[in-house]
């Protein structure tokens, strides 16, 4: 059985992939809360403590800025530490709201969740929380998630990271069950 570690940055993503993993459309693994991209891995991390045979990455490309390109080049170094050759970055476009919205097909997610407040803290707290993703996922539709890298693709080109960017993966095709 494989080790496989999903890493990315908030409690949404973390209540998303474990509706992944528990309706089968993943394969299982630890889950990590860490901002890859905004914070730098400590060698003392709990992250770091177990070797695995893949990592997954997910990454948000709302905020990009070069000291983001820096400590992401950081952390994917250490995290050869546990991994030497299967890391996979998993990107985002923009959020996980974002994303949920292109897997969906849908403009306004608090619409489609009929939410009394169409904030963006409602929506994070709903997501977080409340939302029953068996409902809206299928696997028809979750082939869409992770699928539109070329914009920070672009950015790693512009920023002389084409080690990273070969470690940019589609989901389907690298983390979905088939």
């Amino acid at each position: 059985m494989s080790r496989i570690l999903y890493i990315a940055e908030g409690e949404i993503e973390e209540r998303f992939f474990d509706f992944l993993k528990v309706s089968d459309f993943i394969c299982s693994g630890r889950f990590r809360k860490f901002n890859l991209m905004q914070e730098k891995l400590s060698g003392a991390s709990d992250i770091l403590k177990k070797i695995m045979d893949k990592v997954y990455c997910v990454l948000d490309t709302d905020c990009i800025e070069k000291v983001n390109f820096d400590t992401l080049v950081y952390n994917i170094g250490l995290l050869k530490r546990i991994c030497p050759r299967n890391i996979f970055l998993l990107i985002q476009n923009k959020n996980f709201e974002n994303e949920l919205s292109y897997v969906l097909e849908c403009k306004n997610l608090c619409e489609r969740f009929k939410l009394k407040h169409s904030t963006q803290s409602d929506l994070k707290r709903h997501l977080a929380q409340s939302v029953s993703y068996s409902r809206i996922i299928s696997k028809n539709n979750l082939v869409r998630y992770c699928r539109r890298p070329e914009e920070f693709k672009d950015e790693l080109k512009n920023r002389h990271h084409k080690s990273l960017e070969r470690k940019i993966v589609l989901f389907e095709s690298s983390c979905m069950k088939r």
